[in-house]
């Protein structure tokens, strides 16, 4: 369009030229003779020469295109899209345009900073609301520039609206889970949405590539709630600390005692076994002297430990010895 703009006017400039050649030609006056001088066709020819000149020149600069690295270039030609063209210089009919379209990687962020959209409010399945922090990661589709271009224009963002689809596509998933899952599961979340995100917007020629999950909030409320449950869990876990403790004394002092009762079984035991065992060595030992004494030993014994021997003198005439073996086995023994 700018090359026919500034071609119309050189082609204007060389008309009003010829047609003041044609009615009255080009003349001068001679102020100090009077005279009149015809220049004739001269201006024409040098005019024409300029025409010339400058409509190279003009469709040589306006002939050649650059398109910027990471872009691709959209071809116009009065105003209809024609094609697209990679980046890198190009030379094509001046009347054409070209369009450059960022087709790199965009980060679009909801609720990263302040220039970005509002952080992401959805809500679990107890209708807990739950904020998201977010940056989505997208580009152009480069194969299908031109077709974005000519269905929604440069404008596309606002126009297919990827802000609200983004977050509709959140609630969707996140209502699926419960408060404390909305943070545990975030890696589930994440995949879920791109996935179906990534569905939808290739249908207008975006391409989604990846979604961070920046940061996970809730009420001020659910927060307090959550602190006073990990208090609370925190002094139950204590408590069953110190009930651990006190039941593991209590075994210790239980199987000290049961050590100790133990041991004075075992010690009372070995006590009646040695008893036992001198009782019956006692009891060999008197039958084997029992059995080793006769009466002429027992005589013999008793009168040998006696100080004196009475002897009895009967009227018979016959001398007899006490029989004291006989005393003695009659006592009862101790």
């Amino acid at each position: 369009m700018p090359w026919i703009i500034f071609e119309s006017a050189l082609t204007l400039a060389l008309l009003i030229v010829v047609l003041v050649a044609a009615v009255g030609g080009f003349t001068r006056w001679d102020l100090r003779t009077g005279d009149r001088q015809t220049y004739g066709n001269k201006p024409i020819f040098a005019t024409l020469a300029i025409w010339i000149l400058a409509t190279v020149a003009a469709t040589g600069f306006m002939s050649y295109k650059q398109v910027d690295f990471g872009h691709v270039g959209v071809v116009k030609q009065f105003g209809e899209i024609i094609g697209t063209v990679d980046a890198g210089p190009h030379f094509m009919a001046p009347w054409k345009t070209v369009e450059s379209v960022n087709i790199q990687t965009n980060a679009t962020g909801f609720g990263t900073n302040a220039d970005a959209f509002p952080r992401i409010e959805a809500s679990s399945s107890e209708t807990q609301d739950v904020f998201y922090t977010v940056t989505v990661n997208w580009n152009v589709d480069p194969t299908n520039a031109d077709n974005l271009l000519i269905e929604h224009g440069a404008d596309f963002f606002r126009r297919i609206d990827v802000q609200a689809r983004v977050e509709q596509h959140f609630k969707q998933t996140v209502v699926g889970y419960t408060s404390i899952e909305a943070t545990t599961q975030r890696a589930a979340i994440r995949e879920q949405v791109t996935a179906t995100l990534r569905q939808e917007l290739a249908d207008f020629y975006i391409v989604i590539r990846s979604i961070q999950i920046n940061n996970i909030g809730y009420t001020a409320a659910f927060n307090d709630a959550i602190e006073r449950k990990q208090v609370a869990t925190q002094d139950a876990f204590a408590a069953e600390e110190r009930v651990a403790i006190t039941e593991a004394e209590a075994r210790s002092k239980v199987a000290e005692a049961q050590g100790v009762a133990d041991a004075a079984v075992i010690a009372a035991e070995a006590n009646a076994s040695v008893i036992t065992i001198e009782a019956d060595a006692q009891a060999a030992a008197n039958r084997t002297i029992a059995a080793s004494l006769t009466d002429p030993l027992i005589r013999f014994e008793a009168l040998s430990r006696l100080p004196d021997t009475t002897v009895f003198l009967p009227s018979d005439g016959t001398i007899n010895l006490l029989d004291i073996a006989a005393a003695i086995a009659s006592e009862p023994a101790e």
